[in-house]
């Protein structure tokens, strides 16, 4: 695998963080949260790792609730995938720890 960048996902990457999703998983239900959750606006922190060009992996991030509220400030982490053949190469681990970062 080459080299891979972390990075913020942008409004153009929305199409191919679908694919991944869509390749990481059995179904669509994974890549449906994540449309929905940015949609609804909230995707806290969304990153993407890019490898020539193409998006190889995406992390998301959403506040998390508490019932009751409490004076808590947490996310959690929504869907992570990474596009089968790019696995075994930090690419996980590297969107995990800069979402962490984040």
């Amino acid at each position: 695998m080459t080299l891979v960048e972390i990075r913020p996902e942008r409004a153009n990457d929305i199409a191919a963080v679908r694919r991944v999703h869509e390749a990481a998983f059995p179904t669509a239900a994974e890549a449906d949260l994540v449309d929905r959750l940015r949609g609804n606006g909230k995707a806290a922190v969304s990153l993407v790792a890019e490898a020539d060009g193409n998006i190889v992996g995406h992390i998301l991030f959403c506040p998390v609730t508490f019932d009751p509220p409490a004076n808590v400030v947490a996310f959690g982490l929504e869907p992570m995938a990474v596009v089968p053949g790019n696995e075994k190469h930090g690419v996980g681990r590297r969107l995990v720890q800069n979402g962490l970062a984040e």
